[in-house]
Parts: C-alpha cells; sequence; structure tokens
C-alpha cells in the first residue's frame, strides 16, 4: 500500500522491533552484533558498516524520495566529504556560488591540492549552469554506502534515532514553520527599514512560480537586506529577544545571524560579494513560536537599531569571524 508522506513518516521505524512488536523503534546502541556462526550474521555485525536503528532511518528517507537506498551520515559536511570521496583525482564540479561556507571551504582546499576542480556558479540561471559543464562533470559511482563506511562518516545509532523520532511530528511542525515564516516575510517585506527579501513564497520572488508548481510549501528559511542608512546591523542582531544569534536552519527555536561573519565567513570576500551575501544580508531560521511574538521582536528589533537611537543607547554585540 501507498502511504502519503506523512503517513510514512509518522510510521518510521514501527517494524524494527520484532521480538516485541514495540511502536517506538528501538535503539541499538551497541557497536558490535555477535555472529551466529563463523561468516553468519543477523544482518549487522559492526556498527560503523551498518545498525538496525540507523537502517530504519536510511530506509524512511529512502521511501520518502522514491529512492533505492540511502545513507545517514553524522554531520552535514560529512555527507559532503562522502560524496566528494567518489569523485576520480580530475573530477569537475559544479557548485552553487552562494552554498554553505563549510562546503565552499572543503572544495577550494581540494581544489588547492589538485584533487578536484569547482566551478561556482549561479544555478539558478540555467545557461550558466549549461556554459560550466565540462565533458568530465555528472560521472559518480554507486560506491556511497561503502564510501561512508570506508571514512566513517555515518550517523551514530542515538543520532539516528532522534532524528527518526523527530521526523514522526515533521509534517505538522513544518505547517508552522512555514505559516511564521510567511508572516514574517510579508512583514519585513513592508517595512521601510528593509530592502530585498527573499522567500519563494512572496509573489515577486524569481522563484515564486518554480516553488509554487513543485513544493507543498516555501519553507521556514527567510533572509533579507536591511537598509545600512537605516539600521545598524550589529544593533539589529544584539537586540533581538526570541530569535536567537546562532547560525543552523530548521529547529523549532527562531535563529538569526549574519552570514557575511558567521556561515559563510571562510569565503574570500569577493565569492562573497559574488553571491550577494554582502555586510547587510540577514538570514532567518524561523522557528515554531507564536507569530505574533516573532513579528514584534523583529520590529523592536529594527527599530532599536534604526537611527533615532543614539549610540550610547545601543547594545552592539561583537560577531567575530568564526569557521564552522
Amino acid at each position: 500500500m501507498d502511504f502519503d508522506p506523512e503517513t510514512t513518516l509518522s510510521l518510521a521505524g514501527q517494524d524494527l522491533d520484532d521480538t516485541f512488536n514495540s511502536v517506538v523503534p528501538p535503539l541499538y546502541q551497541s557497536a558490535i552484533f555477535q555472529f551466529e556462526d563463523v561468516g553468519e550474521t543477523k544482518g549487522y555485525d559492526y556498527t560503523r558498516s551498518g545498525n538496525p536503528t540507523r537502517t530504519a532511518l536510511e530506509d524512511t528517507l529512502a521511501d520518502l524520495d522514491g529512492g533505492t537506498g540511502a545513507v545517514a551520515c553524522a554531520t552535514g559536511m560529512a555527507a559532503v566529504s562522502t560524496v566528494t570521496s567518489l569523485f576520480d583525482a580530475d573530477a569537475h564540479l559544479i557548485c552553487a556560488h552562494d552554498c554553505y561556507g563549510g562546503t565552499e571551504r572543503l572544495f577550494s582546499h581540494l581544489a588547492e591540492r589538485g584533487t578536484l576542480a569547482v566551478s561556482y556558479e549561479d544555478l539558478s540561471d540555467r545557461n550558466a549552469l549549461a556554459d560550466a559543464v565540462r565533458p568530465e562533470t555528472e560521472a559518480l559511482a554507486d560506491r556511497v554506502d561503502f564510501t561512508a563506511n570506508a571514512h566513517g562518516t555515518v550517523a551514530a545509532p542515538f543520532d539516528s534515532w532522534l532524528v527518526l523520532r523527530g521526523a514522526k511530528t515533521l509534517p505538522v511542525r513544518l505547517r508552522q514553520h512555514e505559516t511564521n515564516a510567511r508572516a514574517i516575510a510579508h512583514f519585513l517585506n513592508d517595512h521601510p527599514a528593509v530592502g530585498r527579501v527573499c522567500y519563494p513564497g512572496l509573489s515577486g520572488h524569481p522563484g515564486h512560480e518554480i516553488a509554487r508548481t513543485q513544493q507543498n510549501g516555501y519553507g521556514g528559511m527567510v533572509s533579507f537586506f536591511v537598509d545600512p542608512e537605516q539600521v545598524d546591523v550589529r544593533a539589529f542582531l544584539g537586540s533581538t529577544e526570541v530569535f536567537a544569534l546562532a547560525e543552523s536552519l530548521g529547529g523549532v527555536e527562531s535563529l538569526i545571524e549574519h552570514p557575511a561573519t558567521m556561515s559563510h565567513a571562510s569565503m574570500a570576500p569577493d565569492q562573497r560579494d559574488e553571491a550577494g551575501i554582502t555586510d547587510n544580508l540577514v538570514r532567518l531560521s524561523v522557528g515554531i513560536e507564536s507569530t505574533d511574538d516573532l513579528r514584534r521582536d523583529l520590529d523592536q528589533s529594527l527599530t532599536a537599531a534604526g537611527p533615532e537611537t543614539s549610540s550610547t543607547e545601543r547594545q552592539h554585540t561583537s560577531i567575530p569571524p568564526v569557521e564552522a
């Protein structure tokens, strides 16, 4: 029977326990599994190579995407490193010019060593993508599982169990994420101290029509450019009470960050400028708190960081560049 993705997530891992039929997926924290006999196992021998809890997560993810398999990695960068290891020494990669700073840092390091070649392109431009393709681009071996095992980049059992547990409530949480993000995007779009707002749920966004036809929603990530003549960016970032100054995304807590000095600090300044990651760009990961509280928090913070507030009254937050 084919299920809707929401049902698939709700049932994730539910058939994992053959012994006691527990509804909540069990956590197999063991690093090793006993052999039945020489050369015989029940499917697992060492957790790095395979773990029942991680398998349940991987099967769920593969099912959601209509795939035949998946590998759950320990971190996002572990996943990037695993995939990168699949390429030959003379491989050519095409990467989004505004990718995560840590990804650019790894690719640049490998390119400097001559391990691979990388082209950073605006992937919303089809012509730019077509022009960047070389004969040696799109050659992937089917070795993800082997590579993740060999490099030890796989997710731990407890992490896999936590993701499985979180996946069960993901659809209902995403609805609140999007409700809040859409309200925040419209609020910022009408604010006199805010310039361009980047959110595909806005009708004026260049990707709106594509997002509207291919997705069920527009997500919880919002970025925007403040007017530097009206808002002191550092004062603004240090004035929020609900939004926490931190660089991550997708959690239930609302976060605010400054890409130029935080998530993308490792990128070269000229590359950041080319990608549009300027000093007045702010990124939000909108959580599931009260919509009104989130809107009021941004409103009061923009006011507190405005020109009418004297510099002595502002509480500047020191934001040194970080290597995340």
